[in-house]
């Protein structure tokens, strides 16, 4: 008589399965929700730490905290993440460029005062730069 009201009905799998894929597109569901809830809170997390870095609120660097702020941007794109390069944009707008070295370095150090980094890149070529506080 059951099976007789299973396929009158329509169904080709027993209700139990049917329950059981419903209750895994619910999992599956509730942990893309997670992950993205994780991805958001993550992405708040490196703003404002990288925020208090350039205010120099909190240990790190000003480009480092700055490097966090884009992190977190990259992260989650939203209005939040926006503002705070904006603040930040507006922080450093002073900063007149970043020298950028284009060969891999395979090493860095500061030497002791903090004052100069020495840099090895994989072809040996070692380079000395000067830190300026911004």
């Amino acid at each position: 008589m059951l099976c007789l009201c299973l396929i009158s009905a329509g169904f080709n799998t027993p209700p139990l399965a049917a329950g059981y894929f419903i209750a895994q597109q619910k999992a599956l569901e509730a942990k893309v929700k997670a992950e993205q809830a994780l991805l958001g809170t993550t992405a708040m997390r490196l703003v404002a730490e990288g925020g208090t870095m350039t205010s120099v609120l909190r240990p790190g660097g000003t480009i480092q905290g700055l490097f966090k702020v884009l992190a977190g941007h990259q992260i989650v794109r939203s209005a939040n993440t926006d503002e705070a390069l904006q603040i930040e944009y507006l922080k450093l707008n002073h900063l007149i460029f970043v020298k950028e070295n284009l060969a891999e370095i395979s090493s860095a150090a500061f030497n002791l005062d903090g004052k100069r980094i020495v840099s090895v890149d994989w072809d040996h070529a070692l380079r000395l730069w000067e830190v300026f506080e911004v």
